[in-house]
């Protein structure tokens, strides 16, 4: 189910930064956050079944689906946006993850995981590009701890309004 909160998001992007409780689907991430933690958070969402998190000695995996994914660490800062990068190869083609803007600027990124066909009913319902307005696609660059990113709309000079 596709909660309100992501559509008033979309609806109505700059007057909902402050709408995000700490409930599901939306998760909450800190870019120190301990990455078999955020497998984890995605685990509460869709459930074992779909995405875990499993630890050796040296490596963190991914496994749900029938995939087991290694995820590539690379015990920098990148680390954080490389977890949420394996977690949605191991959840697609049935889920994804996406960035919601409205917390940009944060240390903590809120993101929201719904479930492939939710997303396709919110671009059908709103647009395509009203949606990626509120939700940012996540891919190898950008980052969204490390890199300077600008909402979708703005300037870099008016990003602080």
């Amino acid at each position: 189910m596709i909660p309100q909160e992501a559509r008033d998001l979309i609806a109505r992007p700059k007057e909902a930064r402050d709408v995000f409780e700490p409930d599901l689907p939306f998760f909450w991430v800190d870019w120190r956050e301990d990455d078999a933690e955020i497998i984890k958070y995605c685990t509460e969402i869709v459930g074992a079944d779909r995405v875990r998190a499993e630890e050796d000695e040296s490596d963190l995996f991914v496994t749900g689906n029938g995939k087991r994914l290694r995820v590539p660490l690379t015990e920098s800062s990148d680390d954080r946006h490389i977890t949420l990068l394996s977690v949605n190869q191991v959840l697609a083609p049935d889920h994804e993850i996406r960035y919601v803007w409205a917390s940009h600027g944060s240390d903590t990124a809120c993101l929201l995981l719904l479930a492939s066909s939710e997303w396709d009913m919110l671009e059908a319902e709103y647009g395509s590009k009203r949606v990626d307005v509120a939700f940012l696609r996540l891919r190898g660059r950008p980052n969204i701890f490390t890199d300077s990113m600008f909402p979708p709309g703005k300037r870099w000079w008016q990003f602080w309004r």
